[in-house]
């Protein structure tokens, strides 16, 4: 009976550290998104933070999923490790803030194909945005 209880213990413990360890790689994670360029030069930036919240100048405008964001996640993981910048006349751009570590994906010119991470990515996040 005490092994039972034992192994049942030490499952909950191991459950609930790794669920932990989990999510704190998660929180250190901030995704800004958006567009920009043009006639007016505009840039239009959102922001991904490790809630799933999407944000526009202190106003949250959309929620993804927990399954959304799991999927987010393992993109992440797949994503170049050396910035993009290939912008043109109107330009995406994706910048991934972990830590102290700042990494930016800008793409438009025509011919450049971007990492088909950071593209999915961007549809995810850009596809919650009403227009």
């Amino acid at each position: 009976m005490s092994r039972i209880i034992l192994i049942i213990y030490l499952s909950i413990i191991f459950f609930i550290t790794s669920n932990f360890s989990c999510s704190k790689k998660a929180e250190n994670i901030e995704i800004q998104f958006g567009w920009g360029g043009g006639f007016a030069g505009i840039e239009h930036i959102y922001t991904l933070n490790a809630r799933g919240e999407i944000i526009k100048e202190g106003k949250t405008v959309a929620t993804l999923t927990k399954k959304e964001m799991k999927k987010i996640y393992k993109l992440y993981k797949n994503l170049p490790q050396k910035d993009f910048n290939h912008p043109y006349n109107t330009y995406k751009f994706l910048i991934i803030k972990e830590n102290d570590i700042h990494k930016k994906y800008t793409w438009g010119e025509p011919g450049f194909k971007p990492n088909e991470s950071v593209v999915e990515i961007y549809k995810i996040l850009k596809n919650h945005l009403k227009q």
